[in-house]
């Protein structure tokens, strides 16, 4: 999945980035909840930390590797992971 100038998303590609997405979808009911509710109690920093840490180094990793499906998905996993932190930081 190496990027080459002017080249479409491949149908591995969209799966990739597909399934990156899905990953991360179960992260955004959380976002809303906790922006609502101004509630982050039951959500450990930690977990969430490593989370958003691990969606830093796949993306890295997407970058060295120039593959368009971890750099998309990772890097929506880093804002929602860093937007949740900010959350609970604001919180608590």
């Amino acid at each position: 999945m190496a990027f080459t100038h002017g080249s479409a998303f491949s149908r591995i590609d969209l799966l990739g980035v597909t399934a990156g997405f899905l990953s991360l979808a179960a992260v955004i009911p959380q976002i809303i909840k906790s922006w609502y509710s101004k509630s982050t109690e039951d959500i450990s920093l930690l977990a969430l930390s490593i989370s958003t840490c691990s969606s830093c180094l796949w993306f890295t990793y997407g970058l060295v590797r120039r593959d368009k499906a971890l750099i998309i998905s990772n890097s929506v996993g880093m804002i929602l992971g860093s937007t949740l932190i900010l959350i609970k930081l604001y919180h608590g």
